[in-house]
């Protein structure tokens, strides 16, 4: 769950809704998530909660801040997850960051690649790691900035299902009608080319994709 919306909120009025939740006992995780809230969580609020519910297990920071996890505070085991996207080498506990791990939008397109990222890290390849992840950083930014300019939508939705069709079809998916939006609206098809050319760019594009073999 996220705070409630407003930005005019303070740091108590946040704490003491999120812990009218908490106190059920339920599992829960807490969604740094200011691109809706209007505000954002202090790591002194997070560090509180967490020594007050045990039922509070996972936190995860789409701010692109990262206020609490360079924090140093303790936060009595919650699991940290990033979902800020982009520079995915650096972040990770095994990189020397504060992170224990990814919460990725994107990682329904490039699951494969950002296990690479953390694999090359664990095996101390850190050079091969930031070379993968500068690719992946290059491919999401330039499609996020793309989709932008469709104003159709939700942009995490447009990206994802921009990047996956072409991953599921590689270069045929350029021939295929472009994904179908909730709305009845399809991508543009120059937005699929100009997603392709940035996966090409960056060594991404599939040569034939995951549907390839029922075509």
């Amino acid at each position: 769950m996220c705070p409630a919306k407003g930005s005019d909120l303070s740091q108590a009025a946040i704490a003491e809704a999120l812990a009218s939740v908490l106190e059920r006992g339920l599992p829960v995780a807490l969604y740094q998530l200011p691109q809706v809230t209007g505000n954002v969580m202090s790591p002194e609020t997070i560090r509180k909660l967490a020594e007050e519910y045990p039922n509070f297990y996972l936190f995860k920071d789409t701010s692109g801040h990262d206020r609490v996890a360079e924090s140093q505070l303790d936060f009595a085991g919650v699991f940290l997850v990033r979902g800020a996207e982009g520079d995915y080498a650096r972040w990770p506990k095994s990189a020397g960051g504060p992170y224990d791990g990814f919460l990725l939008s994107t990682a329904n397109v490039f699951a494969r690649e950002l296990d690479a990222v953390l694999t090359l890290l664990e095996q101390g390849r850190c050079a091969e790691s930031q070379t993968l992840a500068d690719r992946l950083t290059r491919t999401v930014d330039g499609v996020f900035k793309l989709v932008s300019a469709f104003h159709t939508g939700n942009a995490f939705t447009n990206a994802n299902k921009t990047m996956d069709h072409l991953m599921a079809y590689g270069e045929r998916g350029l021939r295929h009608e472009p994904p179908l939006l909730y709305s009845g609206v399809r991508l543009p098809a120059s937005l699929m080319a100009s997603a392709a050319e940035l996966l090409r760019q960056n060594g991404l594009m599939p040569s034939k994709g995951y549907l390839g073999a029922t075509e």
